[in-house]
């Protein structure tokens, strides 16, 4: 079972009310799903993580989500979700148990401890956030602004529409410069693949269910490029 499907089933435990809760690692970097109180009043309409619970998860846990539903209606975060969001500096990930389906918010305060040796997690840390948070760290890209909900699937029609408005095509790899983005294709591989050069003949990527690292672009990863692109600006 993915963290997903152990947040909806969380959720449908108690489908009238917004269920909350944490999705963090634990010691051996295992993704844990935990359930925590709704403190508020009116849990059919709103969340509010006990403070005591909250504390006792940071002090245990690298957090890095913060889960709720919504009983009915879609699960597009609220002003209210998108504020609490930002001041927690976590991403939001929602659970509408009458659309059955999810949408990730991540904050523009959300700060990644790390891009190097970091555990894959599908939606939050793959391929494409690493090169958004890195253009974000490196003040590339003032917000994030690519991806409303990073719980859509992300097929290559979608991922190539997103290159093509928001990036500059680079034509060729001689003139490659630090911050451009790769666009891969993986033989054995449905999706493309992101990659961000870093200098000194090197890129940086998140694999699928791998740590995320810094590889030479040598004749293989070349064979590989589809596109080059650069942040517009």
């Amino acid at each position: 079972m993915n963290y997903k499907e152990e947040v909806k089933e969380k959720c449908l435990s108690s489908p009238s009310e917004e269920v909350c809760g944490l999705i963090c690692f634990d010691n051996n970097y295992d993704l844990k799903v935990i359930e925590l109180k709704n403190a508020h009043k009116n849990k059919s309409k709103h969340f509010q993580v006990d403070p005591s619970d909250y504390i006792k998860c940071v002090t245990s846990y690298d957090v890095l989500m913060c889960f709720h539903s919504h009983p009915s209606g879609t699960a597009t975060p609220s002003k209210h979700d998108k504020q609490t969001s930002e001041e927690m500096a976590l991403p939001f990930l929602i659970y509408s148990v009458e659309k059955d389906n999810f949408y990730l918010y991540i904050p523009n305060s959300f700060k990644p401890k790390s891009l190097i040796s970091r555990v894959y997690v599908e939606d939050l840390y793959q391929c494409n956030n690493l090169v958004e948070d890195y253009l974000l760290m490196n003040n590339k890209q003032r917000e994030r602004s690519l991806i409303k909900n990073y719980c859509v699937a992300r097929d290559n029609k979608f991922l190539l529409r997103l290159m093509n408005k928001n990036f500059d095509k680079v034509e060729k790899i001689e003139d490659v410069k630090d911050e451009d983005v790769f666009l891969f294709k993986i033989s054995n591989q449905a999706f493309y693949h992101l990659g961000i050069y870093v200098g000194g003949g090197e890129f940086l990527h998140q694999p699928e269910n791998a740590l995320s690292r810094s590889e030479i672009l040598d004749r293989k990863w070349q064979n590989r490029l589809c596109n080059i692109y650069r942040p517009k600006g």
